[in-house]
């Protein structure tokens, strides 16, 4: 009997992966889920890149991936690296409940930076500086596409437990440790409305609404792709002070509104400014309610 295996670095071990995500989406089809014409989010617990990489192949290949968003756990390096454009392991590294997240090196992240660069030359080069440095970062092009690609986040230990005993609470069912620091982010991404596609110049990238009570009608028209699709390219004001995020000279007038349904439009481009003003100032949007 021959045996053979494929650990998180050999490509062969991607592969099956990408059918998985293909066979998530015929099965949110089947359970209509999803309608066929609909995509759906998806958040990865991740350390060595290799299943998030897969995801995003599969999207290459047609499969409807809306948002896609690394989580981590305290070796948050990934996560740092879509929020600044920096890799750099010159931190403590901490032994934690998701073991299979606790790496600084993320192997697959070299063929993911190949994709988003087109340049063997350039990873290469990020590579070496990486061994010699421990640190290196892309250039503010290669960010646009990276950005535009996915999203990261991170979720500490204490964020963890709390969403393990939700889950139970709730569901009856016990979530291990990584699938726990994915749940977390992507509450955490929710409850703050973050549901938004940001890249490092502020610009948005897209939006998904996570949910709407609108009656039937125009109002329910802001799911619409045309719609959302209105959003995209628009960036923070470069004043974050009170009085700006409430004129009217921004967001609001830059998103032409649902006809017949502007207290739906004017929900969503100021949810969506707050988002922005978050972003560029670090103060919570709610603070300026």
């Amino acid at each position: 009997m021959l045996f053979s295996s494929a650990n998180s670095i050999n490509i062969g071990r991607l592969f099956p992966q990408v059918v998985y995500y293909v066979w998530m989406w015929l099965s949110l089809l089947k359970q209509n889920s999803i309608g066929p014409k609909e995509t759906f989010n998806v958040v990865v617990p991740t350390g060595n890149f290799g299943n998030i990489l897969a995801a995003w192949i599969a999207k290459q290949i047609g499969t409807p991936i809306g948002e896609l968003i690394c989580a981590s756990n305290e070796n948050k390096v990934l996560a740092d690296f879509f929020k600044t454009g920096t890799y750099d392991i010159n931190r403590d590294f901490h032994l934690t409940e998701a073991p299979s997240m606790d790496i600084l090196i993320s192997s697959n992240f070299e063929r993911f930076l190949y994709f988003m660069t087109g340049s063997k030359e350039t990873v290469a080069a990020d590579m070496q500086a990486l061994k010699d440095t421990g640190i290196y970062s892309l250039s503010k092009e290669a960010m646009e596409k990276v950005t535009g690609e996915m999203k990261g986040g991170w979720a500490s230990p204490k964020a963890m437990e709390e969403a393990m005993t939700n889950v139970y609470d709730k569901y009856d069912y016990l979530m291990d440790p990584h699938t726990a620091v994915a749940y977390a982010v992507y509450d955490e991404m929710k409850r703050k409305g973050e549901a938004l596609g940001v890249d490092a110049q502020s610009a948005i990238t897209g939006i998904q609404i996570t949910s709407e009570s609108e009656t039937a009608g125009l109002g329910a028209n802001c799911e619409n792709d045309e719609f959302k699709a209105r959003f995209k390219g628009i960036k923070a004001p470069e004043s974050t002070s009170e009085e700006m995020y409430n004129k009217n000279e921004t967001t609001d007038t830059q998103v032409q509104a649902l006809s017949g349904a502007t207290v739906t439009s004017r929900a969503i481009t100021r949810a969506v400014k707050g988002i922005l003003f978050y972003d560029a100032s670090g103060k919570e949007a709610g603070q300026y309610e």
